[in-house]
């Protein structure tokens, strides 16, 4: 069999051209990649960042319902269930938790009976947990009650801090949840 061989053969102007025409859309297709890559990677970088701080936030909130339990006696009678000293109404009042309580009671009512309550006292202890999820999505009520507690930050001799504000508040909830379920408490 015979070979045959052939030549192209092309000038520096068609070659540059035949090179641009494959080259130059590759190139192109690749900038616009990466152009949305870097979009992606940037609203990655802002979900971590966003993430880590929510983790940060959860954080100080597990602590500030450790703290609010811990501190439940200066405002509560060791009652079954607890019941507010008079200090604790007074601070239930004075900080204008009552009234948001009050003006927000069918919405906490509502979140509060999404929670797992089997128990009073699962009751009691997620009350408490949607009081502080409830401020944190609402800074304006979260802001008034700080404010109240700069303007008088003790009350009766005790540092006040909003994790007492929470307690009396919960106790409130509490007690509203009972009202609509009574037979929560009566088979406690």
């Amino acid at each position: 069999m015979q070979e045959t061989n052939f030549v192209i053969s092309i000038g520096a102007l068609e070659a540059f051209s035949l090179l641009l025409g494959i080259v130059g859309p590759i190139v192109i297709i690749a900038w616009k990649f990466a152009g949305r890559l870097s979009s992606i990677e940037t609203s990655i970088m802002w979900l971590r960042e966003r993430s880590e701080r929510l983790d940060r936030r959860l954080d100080g909130h597990d602590g500030d319902l450790r703290a609010i339990r811990g501190r439940g006696s200066l405002w509560s009678r060791s009652n079954s269930p607890l019941q507010l000293t008079d200090n604790g109404r007074r601070l239930l009042l004075d900080s204008g938790m009552r009234a948001i309580v009050s003006e927000h009671l069918d919405e906490l009512l509502e979140l509060l009976e999404a929670e797992d309550n089997p128990t009073a006292y699962d009751v009691s202890e997620n009350a408490i947990d949607v009081l502080v999820q409830f401020f944190s999505d609402r800074p304006d009520l979260d802001r008034s009650v700080k404010e109240y507690l700069f303007h008088h930050p003790e009350l009766s001799g005790t540092i006040l801090s909003m994790e007492d504000v929470f307690y009396v508040g919960s106790l409130m909830l509490r007690d509203a949840y009972f009202d609509r379920h009574p037979d929560m408490v009566e088979s406690a």
